[in-house]
Parts: C-alpha cells; structure tokens; sequence
C-alpha cells in the first residue's frame, strides 16, 4: 500500500494531491517507508568507514565517543535518517502551515503535512543519487508549492511566499547569528564588508 503512495506521488503527483489526505499517522508511515532507501546508504557508507578504519569524528564534540561506538554508528546513521525525517516531516509542516496560515491559508494542518510529502518524497528517494538530486531539489521544492496552493486553497504566489519566507528567515538568522559570533569568518566570506 505505501510502496503504492509512493509510486503515485512521484509519477502521479496531480493524483495523489487531488486524493483524499491521508491521517498523520499515515503521512508519517510514507515518510518512514521512503527514508529507507537514504537510511541504508547512510548505514553502507558507515559500514564502509567503519571497517576502513577512518576516523571521521575526530576533532568534533562526541568525535572520539562516535568513533569507538564502530557498528552501533551504522545503527545510529540508519535511525537517524529515519528520525530527522519524520522531523522534517512535522516541524517542517508546522512551521509551513503558520506562513501558510499568515499568507491565506484556510486548511487544516494535515493538508500541510500531505503538501510537504510530495516534495518530501522525491527527495528521500531519489536525493541521495548525485547530480540528480540536483534536478530532484528542484522538482521537489516547485511540487511543495503547486501542491500546497492545491491543498490550502492558495495561489501559487502566496503558496510560494509560504515556502520561501521561512528559508529567507532562518538565512538571516544564521547569517547575523555568524556576523555577531564570529566576525572574522564573515570577513573572509564577504571581503567587501566592512563590521
């Protein structure tokens, strides 16, 4: 059934918006089910670094503690997909739904979150592949705009503000938050101004 859902999000994107949103817990299982794929290339490329021998986390807080951890860094990196993507998931489709909200928006929270999971989607199971991720970012972030104008009753100009605004937001945030921190590093990323 959700191997289903996601063949028909990302081949039949137009049909599964129109469709009937599925309840939080079903929209959760179908970004369970698609982190899979990115859960276990995560847990091979740990495998791999494990066995090899390299220590990636040296230098890090934790580094030395992840470092000897070796096989249960495998298990760590194919939950921790797995979590960060039922995060995103939620808080992402929180934060989405009160700039929806903010620019018109009269749906409920859960046509949200079914919005999010047509770009989430593509993203989880084809994001990992290079070069194509980039086309599948792209793919990904238009579908969440089309799909949250269907969804929310928006047009696509406001469904856009809606995606967009948030990212701006949380750009400025780090980028004052890496001016007042570190003045330093925002004088070799952007010679020309002067603090």
């Amino acid at each position: 059934m959700t191997w289903n859902i996601i063949k028909q999000v990302l081949f039949e994107a137009e049909r599964y918006i129109d469709s009937k949103t599925m309840d939080t817990g079903g929209l959760a299982k179908l970004i369970v089910v698609s982190s899979l794929v990115p859960a276990i290339i995560g847990a091979l490329v740990a495998l791999g670094i494990s066995i090899s021998g390299i220590q990636p986390y040296s230098g890090f807080p934790l580094g030395d503690f992840l470092g000897s951890l070796g096989a249960g860094t495998i298990v760590i990196s194919f939950i921790g997909v797995i979590i960060g993507a039922v995060l995103a998931l939620f808080i992402g489709g929180a934060v989405l739904h009160a700039f929806a909200l903010l620019v018109g928006a009269n749906k409920e929270y859960n046509d949200t979150l079914a919005a999010l999971s047509v770009g989430l989607v593509p993203a989880l199971v084809l994001g990992w592949i290079p070069v194509v991720n980039v086309f599948v970012g792209v793919y990904a972030g238009a579908a969440l705009v089309y799909a949250l104008a269907r969804k929310q009753g928006l047009n696509l100009w406001r469904a856009s503000i809606a995606v967009s605004l948030p990212a701006v937001i949380i750009g400025l945030i780090i980028y004052i938050g890496i001016a007042f921190t570190t003045p330093d590093l925002l004088q070799l990323l952007l010679p020309q101004l002067s603090l």
